[in-house]
């Protein structure tokens, strides 16, 4: 049962940062040196950076679900955690599309994207600009791409100084900062964010989709990235989308590996040949080896000699 005595937020918070500090979790030694710090320090920290009617949001447990203003700034160049809205015209998806309560149609789905950056600004004009997106493909900008409205709204700013607790380690703190903010808003797969809230804690759905892929705490981290495991749990929420987004990886000649592969390290351009909903369902989930691909041209090749042997009347 949910304590309304107690920000849903505020209870998310203490417990990634108690999970944090478990011994048995796998971030623990990479995070101990910002985990050491005082708990109640930290999290005043983390709560002090959300911007003051994002704190508002979160204190009374309105979050997002009625239509407030959440401002942006594209002028800041600091660091910061902020979201993507994308709204899309569903027409192939009409029965049960998860719609914002802004929308007056139901064939609009809207999905979120949660982000971190060292310079907002310039992660904005990054993603705007279509030769960022074009050279850097992801399932972010593949909805974008398919996108009929979308907004930015900063969330958090981290300014505190080198001497706060744990801004020896501001990277990991944005990183913190980042997964507290997409388990709240449920930016991540819905696995993901009961894994990090409380046990006990009533996850109430949010009227949008999830877009985020790689967990916000291997940010930083070349050995880890987006795993099989993550893009399973969002194709359980989102198959249409993640399974077009496949569709034309596979399309560009990406190799699709089922080992933990950071989706940042898709370099190269992608075609947006738009195609039908049964077509990419048809195809998403078919992944042939190079190794059945030659098995395949040697069949027909085989067939062909065997007919033409028998056309010139050899036995």
């Amino acid at each position: 049962m949910e304590n309304e005595d107690v920000p849903y937020a505020r209870s998310v918070l203490s417990c990634i940062l108690g999970k944090l500090s478990l011994p048995e979790c796998p971030y623990h030694e990479r995070y101990s040196a910002v985990t050491a710090v005082p708990r109640k320090e930290l999290e005043d920290l983390l709560w002090s950076c959300l911007l003051d009617n994002v704190r508002e949001l979160f204190e009374n447990n309105r979050l997002f679900t009625q239509n407030v203003n959440i401002p942006h700034d594209p002028t800041y160049a600091g660091r910061a955690i902020y979201i993507h809205s994308i709204t899309t015209n569903d027409a192939r998806q009409p029965l049960s599309p998860i719609r914002s309560p802004q929308s007056t149609s139901r064939n609009q789905t809207v999905r979120i994207y949660t982000g971190q950056t060292r310079n907002l600004r310039h992660r904005i004009s990054q993603h705007t600009s279509f030769r960022y997106r074009r050279d850097n493909p992801s399932l972010h900008y593949y909805a974008l791409q398919q996108s009929a409205s979308d907004r930015f709204q900063t969330l958090a700013t981290l300014t505190a100084p080198s001497s706060a607790p744990g801004m020896h380690r501001p990277d990991l703190v944005l990183n913190i900062l980042e997964m507290w903010c997409g388990v709240v808003l449920q930016t991540l797969p819905a696995d993901i964010v009961k894994a990090w809230t409380p046990p006990g804690i009533l996850i109430r759905k949010m009227p949008w989709r999830p877009l985020n892929v790689a967990l916000p705490f291997d940010q930083g981290d070349m050995e880890n990235g987006a795993s099989s495991s993550m893009w399973n749990y969002l194709k359980r929420e989102d198959a249409a989308l993640v399974n077009g987004y496949l569709y034309e990886l596979r399309k560009a000649g990406f190799p699709l590996v089922e080992a933990a592969t950071p989706v940042r390290n898709f370099v190269g351009e992608q075609r947006a040949e738009r195609k039908s909903s049964n077509v990419v369902d048809e195809y998403s989930n078919v992944g042939i080896s190079p190794g059945g691909k030659a098995f395949i041209v040697l069949t027909g090749i085989c067939a062909l000699w065997l007919v033409l042997r028998k056309a010139r009347g050899y036995r």
